[in-house]
């Protein structure tokens, strides 16, 4: 069987059934991807016992609402909550490992390039209010298919020299992707970053109107811009791993909050 590879630039140009005209004003739809991160987890010698323990990787289902104009990444809604809490007793020390999916919005405004970010952090909620992240995305020429959409490859290396790569489809002519990942002619299905570590792939699309009511921007938390919030979660960050670093008897207690 030949596959034939049609050049970037003739992209827009409906390949399939699944195309969307560029030429539409007012697409919309859903898109649904899984998170996967892998959970590295290191301890100290005094706890290094129960690394058998711990999970070793944490997964969740998240939503794109989208239009031309807005677009809105959340939690997938689930009828009934599974706790997240894992919890072992090994010779009188109890180890808890809590598994947090937290409800993270992230609403982006495509007319005036602008993100609003409800997220949590050590139990209290945030709204990160600024300006789109500008990626300096190149595309590499590589090809693939994501749920029957053909998919062009981008890629991107911030100053830690860390690589994240994105597969993204002009067949929906939208620049949206998951969580704050845009900038690209076409959707994002997928993401994939700290070396594979972290990834965001589409399970289902669904191209069609859509309730409009839905894309509403977050209100919730703290208001803060990036550089604020980054800058208050190092500190806190600092502060725990001098806090956990002075040692202690008893529990363990690690928290994993999915970002």
């Amino acid at each position: 069987m030949k596959i034939l590879f049609i050049p970037f630039l003739l992209l827009g140009i409906a390949l399939n059934s699944n195309s969307v005209k560029e030429s539409d004003e007012n697409i919309s739809g859903t898109i649904v991807y899984e998170e996967v991160m892998k959970l590295n987890i290191e301890l100290n010698d005094e706890s290094a016992a129960f690394i058998s323990m711990m999970p070793n990787e944490s997964k969740n289902e998240k939503v794109l609402y989208f239009n031309s104009e807005s677009s809105l990444y959340k939690n997938v809604e689930k009828v009934q909550e599974e706790s997240g809490v894992i919890e072992q007793e090994t010779e009188g020390v109890i180890v808890m490992v809590e598994m947090s999916g937290p409800e993270d919005e992230v609403y982006c405004d495509l007319k005036n390039k602008e993100n609003i970010e409800q997220t949590e952090f050590m139990s209290r909620q945030f709204l990160i209010v600024d300006k789109a992240v500008e990626f300096p995305w190149k595309l590499t020429g590589n090809q693939k298919q994501i749920l029957d959409y053909q998919c062009q490859e981008a890629i991107y290396e911030n100053e830690s020299g860390e690589i994240t790569t994105a597969w993204f489809t002009p067949q929906i002519p939208v620049s949206v992707g998951p969580s704050i990942y845009s900038g690209l002619p076409g959707a994002i299905l997928s993401i994939s970053r700290d070396s594979g570590d972290y990834k965001i792939v589409a399970k289902s699309i669904n191209i069609g109107n859509i309730d409009e009511s839905v894309l509403v921007k977050p209100k919730k938390g703290k208001k803060l811009s990036r550089k604020e919030f980054d800058i208050m979660v190092d500190e806190k960050t600092e502060e725990m791993q001098e806090q956990y670093g002075t040692g202690g008897e008893g529990n363990v207690f690690i928290q994993i909050e999915m970002r």
